[in-house]
């Protein structure tokens, strides 16, 4: 599959600390990768962070090979500028160095991106948002009404991101 030059995709994961968000989009940037396009992450940690701290969420992103990583709380961004609160999701994806294929999100829950919710069943937390907020989920729990992929569906999540069928 190859989509146009200009067009991008961009798409959100949300779930709770423990749902296996970090490991998924780390297997997914190197399926996109190997598939020839290019990929960027979007982080919004509300926790003090790291940039180059092995194990770190960031670090695993490039590890990955994202061609760029971007992380942001409520006191800073790095990568993109140093700044006094957390931009917009919005304006973080306009101060990208560069043009992406593809751009994956993770947080950044009251955003209007579409969304992919993570979520396991030995966390007991289900997922964060409402099923009407989400346009598929990754789980290993029973959602009806929406594309719904298992936990280590990473070639299915994919096709689904660049296929563009959520847009």
């Amino acid at each position: 599959m190859r989509f146009l030059d200009n067009e991008k995709r961009i798409i959100s994961f949300v779930g709770f600390s423990g749902s296996g968000k970090t490991t998924f989009i780390e297997q997914l940037i190197k399926i996109i990768k190997r598939r020839g396009f290019s990929v960027a992450v979007i982080k919004h940690d509300a926790h003090q962070f790291q940039m180059d701290k092995e194990g770190k969420d960031t670090y695993r992103f490039y590890e990955a090979g994202s061609d760029c990583v971007a992380i942001c709380n409520d006191q800073k961004a790095a990568v993109i500028k140093r700044n006094e609160g957390c931009p917009d999701v919005h304006e973080m994806i306009d101060m990208l160095p560069g043009n992406y294929d593809v751009i994956i999100v993770e947080g950044y829950r009251m955003s209007d991106l579409p969304k992919i919710g993570v979520s396991r069943k030995e966390t007991g937390k289900g997922l964060k948002l409402p099923v009407s907020e989400l346009c598929a989920v990754v789980t290993d729990e029973d959602i009806t009404g929406l594309p719904v992929f298992e936990l280590d569906a990473y070639e299915e999540v994919a096709e689904f991101i660049l296929s563009g069928d959520y847009l």
